[in-house]
C-alpha cells in the first residue's frame, strides 16, 4: 500500500503514479486521521510514504499518522518525498518516526516539483512548472521500477541545508498560527476550503470562512479555492496560485 498526504496534488500525483506501475492500494493519511483509521494488521508486499517536504521536514498531520501507525508487517518499505529544492534532514527524520514502529526502511527518493509555499514566494512561473513537472515524471517511472524490482536505494537530496534542518523544522513546528488567514470580498461562501482541510481548522461562520486550531500548512485552502480568495496576510494578494495539473480534486 501506499501512504500519502497532499495539499495541492504533488505527493497525490506521485503516489497514484507510483500505483499505476506497482498496483498498490493509495491510502490518504489525511482521511487516516479523520476516521482514527491507523491499525493495517494485514501483511503487505511492500510499504510506501509519499508526501512533501515542510519546512526540511515532515508535515505536522503527517508526524502524527506516523506516531500512530500499526503495520501487520511488510516485506519492503520505501518513501518518496515530494519538495521544491532539498529534503533538508526529511528522511533521517522520517527514519526515527517509523523506527519506533517497527519499520525500517530499505529506499528512499526524493522528487522535485513545483513549490506551493505562497506564504514567502511565487510559485514557479508556467514554463519552469512544466519542465519540472516532465522531469518528475522521469523520475517518478525510475522509482517505481526500483520499487517494483525492490531495490536498496537511498537518493534523497539533502542540500547543504541539512545541518539547520532541526532548527528550521522547530521553527514551522511552533510557527502554524491561522491568524493571518482570511477571505477576501472573491469569496462566495461555497465552502471548499472546509472540505478540503485535512485538519479541519476552517469552518463556516455565517457564510464566510473561519480559521482555528491545528494548521498543518499544507496551503489547501488557499490554493483550491475556486474564486482565489483566500488569504494570508497581504504578501499572497498577486501571488500566483499553484495545483497540480495533473491530478483531479
Amino acid at each position: 500500500m501506499i501512504f500519502y498526504f497532499t495539499g495541492t496534488g504533488n505527493s497525490l500525483y506521485a503516489a497514484a503514479r507510483l500505483s499505476h506501475g506497482t498496483a498498490d492500494r493509495v491510502v490518504s493519511i489525511a482521511e487516516c486521521m479523520q476516521k482514527e483509521e491507523f491499525a493495517f494488521p494485514e501483511p503487505c508486499e511492500r510499504a510506501g510514504f509519499v508526501f512533501p517536504v515542510y519546512w526540511y521536514g515532515i508535515p505536522a498531520i503527517v508526524e502524527r499518522f506516523l506516531d500512530r501507525l500499526t503495520l501487520g508487517g511488510c516485506d519492503y518499505a520505501y518513501a518518496v518525498i515530494t519538495c521544491g529544492g532539498s529534503a533538508g534532514g526529511t528522511l533521517d527524520a522520517l527514519r526515527a518516526r517509523l523506527r519506533p514502529r517497527g519499520v525500517m526502511l530499505s529506499a528512499a527518493f526524493s522528487v522535485r516539483m513545483p513549490d506551493n509555499y505562497i506564504l514567502l514566494f511565487a510559485p514557479p512561473k508556467a514554463e519552469k512548472r512544466a519542465a519540472m513537472l516532465a522531469e518528475a515524471d522521469r523520475r517518478l517511472d525510475k522509482i517505481t521500477a526500483a520499487v517494483v524490482e525492490k531495490q536498496s536505494w537511498f537518493d534523497v537530496a539533502a542540500g547543504a541545508v541539512k545541518p539547520l534542518s532541526g532548527l528550521l523544522h522547530r521553527y514551522y513546528e511552533t510557527h502554524r498560527s491561522v491568524k493571518k488567514f482570511r477571505a477576501d470580498d472573491r469569496c462566495t461562501g461555497c465552502g471548499r476550503c472546509v472540505s478540503v482541510c485535512p485538519e479541519g481548522t476552517v469552518s463556516l461562520v455565517s457564510g464566510r470562512p473561519v480559521w482555528n486550531g491545528e494548521c498543518t500548512r499544507c496551503l489547501a485552502c488557499l490554493h483550491r479555492c475556486p474564486a482565489g480568495a483566500v488569504q494570508y496576510g497581504r504578501g499572497t494578494e498577486k501571488r500566483e496560485r499553484y495545483v497540480n495539473p495533473k491530478v483531479m480534486f
